[in-house]
């Protein structure tokens, strides 16, 4: 079985050098590069963006590896567009993350 990868808010430092979802709303691109705004308001620098879907999407799910300065050396990214709930995104986070980890395999 494969092991599940955690979804994550802006709090980083518990994940360096494992690989993490990301939920974020885009804040800026450049390059091969974005900032992302997370659920609890923390921003996270993306590091090898997909800049186009950064920028067609004002929210985007990532995933990557957790960098020693915690930004997300990024492997895949996923339009989120428009309409997605982040304040009930943090929610499910607080969930997953606290009284049912055991559920997700995390």
């Amino acid at each position: 079985m494969e092991q599940a990868i955690p979804r994550v808010g802006g709090d980083l430092q518990a994940y360096m050098g494992k690989t993490v979802r990301l939920v974020g709303k885009v804040v800026s691109t450049s390059a091969q590069e974005a900032v992302l705004e997370a659920c609890d308001q923390k921003t996270v620098r993306i590091a090898n963006a997909n800049v186009q879907i950064h920028q067609a999407s004002p929210i985007v799910e990532v995933v990557g590896l957790v960098q020693p300065d915690c930004t997300i050396e990024e492997y895949s990214s996923t339009p989120f567009g428009e309409n997605f709930d982040m304040d009930k995104y943090r929610q499910l986070l607080t969930l997953m993350n606290g009284q049912y980890k055991g559920l997700f395999g995390l």
